[in-house]
């Protein structure tokens, strides 16, 4: 089963909405290079207003180990997401789960043959000079290493409700991570189109349930077969 996970919430109207529409992984973006930046007070405040069963993700690039704990512990964030590490190597553990950003599948490979590990989730995003994360650009998806577990990868870049069923049918991740898929204008969440995307990896998760139901019925009849 695929999750959705909006990120750059800016206002806590937005975030409450999203919940209520059905959306339990928000992210808050605190990299001021990006149009969709937050304040950790900001963020601090939305999260203490946002229901206990969601998962709210702090997102920060260059960080340093101590930022990454400070802004965790001080916003109230249940996972962080980092990009590009200043102090600490790719997939240092945390005592809470963290997801290792990559912009490009070369820098995950990279990062998993230095490592011989994957991290508590990996979510590889579409690479670009002017920034990380939200550039609307989709990558070659077939480069994603096939080593990685489907259950740990997040995938992002560039994803809209009209390509989102292609990136579910082609990669099959644990969790779609969409920005500016979800907005009217960066920061500004637009729920047309929130609606759009939650209507469209529920169709994909019936799919899948239906697919494994009818291999279960399978495997009974073969059973069956054995033992008469």
């Amino acid at each position: 089963m695929t999750q959705l996970k909006i990120c750059g919430f800016t206002s806590r109207t937005d975030a409450l909405q999203a919940v209520e529409y059905g959306i339990s992984i928000l992210g808050f973006i605190f990299y001021p290079g990006s149009p969709r930046y937050i304040t950790p007070d900001k963020a601090a405040d939305i999260i203490r207003h946002l229901p206990f069963y969601t998962t709210p993700v702090g997102i920060l690039v260059h960080p340093v180990a101590e930022d990454v704990i400070t802004l965790q512990k001080y916003t109230g964030c249940r996972a962080m997401q980092v990009y590009e590490p200043k102090d600490f190597e790719s997939f240092h553990p945390f005592p809470f789960p963290v997801i290792w950003a990559f912009r490009s599948t070369e820098r995950v490979k990279k990062a998993l043959i230095q490592n011989l590990k994957t991290p508590d989730m990996l979510l590889i995003d579409s690479f670009s000079k002017k920034g990380y994360g939200g550039t609307g650009k989709v990558f070659d998806w077939k480069t994603i290493p096939g080593s990685i577990p489907r259950d740990k990868l997040i995938l992002a870049g560039g994803i809209t409700g009209e390509t989102i069923r292609d990136a579910l049918v082609e990669v099959h991740p644990a969790v779609i991570d969409i920005a500016g898929g979800s907005e009217s204008v960066p920061g500004e969440k637009d729920f047309q189109k929130i609606r759009t995307l939650i209507s469209r990896v529920h169709a994909f998760n019936m799919e899948q349930l239906g697919k494994n139901e009818k291999k279960t019925d399978t495997k009974a009849e073969i059973i069956h077969d054995i033992h008469s």
